[in-house]
């Protein structure tokens, strides 16, 4: 990966990790790209037309982001939160379709009632 510091508008280059599967590279693979193909024009478009400021903006964000731990769900993730949803359910734990239409629809009416006052 490719990141810069806007100290020059040359970028410096960072240690690319090949191996690391991503979601963006796995469309790549499946079509027999090289993993960072699609990255690469994504990072060419970025370069001409953002300004440095906004690259630095950007790459802090992208920085951030990486090193929060946040990950797309698994599929074992998502079976998991599945089973508990109809553990719940079965267990008599939900909220009746009609109780949440009715909410919804009083949020909605709080929101028109609040933007026609502006």
């Amino acid at each position: 990966m490719y990141l810069c510091r806007m100290n020059s508008n040359k970028p410096k280059k960072y240690e690319q990790d090949s191996l690391e599967h991503t979601v963006a590279a796995e469309p790549a693979a499946s079509y027999g790209y090289a993993q960072n193909m699609p990255l690469q024009g994504l990072l060419e478009y970025l370069y001409a037309t953002l300004s440095p400021n906004n690259m630095e903006w950007l790459g802090e964000h992208l920085i951030e982001h990486a090193q929060s731990g946040e990950h797309p769900y698994t599929m074992d993730e998502i079976n998991d939160m599945l089973d508990e949803a109809e553990r719940n359910f079965e267990a008599g734990l939900g909220i009746p379709s009609n109780d949440v239409f009715r909410e919804l629809e009083e949020e909605f009416e709080k929101e028109k009632l609040q933007f026609a006052s502006i």
